[in-house]
């Protein structure tokens, strides 16, 4: 996604993050520092000899029951993918009322390694691509309880567009939404359907800023995205993050890692597909959000994104 600025929300707010952690009372002398918000706020909490990661859940999201088999699926897979799984607070759940408000916190265990926040090499790439294969592998195992998150050509798609649509009218008034989007989004759905991709139970945000590195591997966080999609958005999710968009290289790197592990082989040109179905979904994600963004921002990622779609089309990604 394009880089802008956020007004921070005020679920997001030091107080509430103060409240969510008297549901854990051994963390009640711990250091706090906010990390992120987006999706949800995030901070990390410290004491002499431990981390934490609080997260303050975006009001109406999700339900509780769709947070629980997010906590569910960290718990089942964590021991082969170094997930930490979350922790369980003073009354026995993983999932906690912010006392006072109707938000929802959880506890995960600070997950070791860094951010990778620059590009990364061919040979991590690579790596990555293993794990993206073995994590693929190991969810295929698992039995995902709920069917309401799934990934399909009306939330990444359509729903994103129709948001994009309803923002740019008040966002650029003297500028027609592009009418080629909506072509694209038609012919996307032609190809999807045509493709039929194989899916599976995916992460589903495989971005750089949810990819933990360290000498011992990699490991994932933020799991509250993930639900059934075809196997392709997460690599399309990671070539995106990883600069693929620029680097062809990039995403021979990821997928030759990926098809070595990975008992389901993926072609170059579906993943590239999905990078076209990332942008839309991503005009949909800034346009949904008006408590995070300045107009004047907003519009400019609007239309910087329809001009890289238009780049991707060209390019023969369709």
């Amino acid at each position: 996604m394009d880089t802008i600025s956020q007004k921070r929300p005020k679920w997001s707010w030091l107080p509430i993050a103060k409240g969510a952690l008297t549901r854990w009372p051994k963390l009640s002398n711990a250091s706090i520092r906010h990390i992120t918000f987006g999706e949800n706020a995030t901070w990390k909490v410290k004491l002499s000899d431990s981390a934490f990661a609080l997260r303050v859940y975006r009001p109406g999201r999700w339900s509780d029951e769709q947070i629980l088999v997010e906590h569910e699926l960290m718990q089942t897979i964590g021991p082969t993918l170094g997930v930490l799984p979350a922790v369980k607070g003073i009354d026995g759940h993983t999932l906690q009322l912010v006392p006072e408000t109707k938000l929802r916190a959880a506890l995960f265990p600070w997950a070791p390694g860094r951010l990778y926040c620059k590009k990364p090499n061919r040979q991590k790439v690579r790596r990555l691509g293993q794990y993206i294969g073995t994590l693929h592998e190991r969810l295929s195992a698992h039995s995902f309880r709920q069917q309401e998150r799934t990934w399909d050509r009306q939330t990444l798609l359509f729903g994103p567009l129709q948001a994009a649509k309803e923002r740019w009218k008040t966002e650029l008034p003297n500028s027609a939404f592009p009418r080629e989007l909506d072509e694209w989004a038609r012919d996307c759905e032609i190809k999807w359907q045509k493709e039929t991709p194989p899916t599976n139970l995916l992460h589903a945000d495989l971005h750089l800023g949810n990819l933990k590195w360290s000498r011992s591997g990699i490991c994932c966080i933020d799991f509250d995205d993930c639900g059934n999609a075809p196997l392709a958005y997460d690599l399309a999710v990671s070539a995106m993050s990883s600069g693929g968009m620029r680097d062809p290289n990039i995403l021979t790197e990821l997928l030759y890692g990926y098809n070595s592990v990975a008992s389901t082989s993926i072609d170059e040109s579906i993943v590239r597909f999905f990078m076209i179905i990332r942008k839309f979904w991503s005009m949909g994600w800034v346009s949904e959000r008006p408590e995070l963004f300045d107009k004047g921002e907003l519009a400019t990622v609007l239309s910087q994104s329809a001009r890289t779609i238009e780049k991707m089309v060209e390019q023969n990604w369709l």
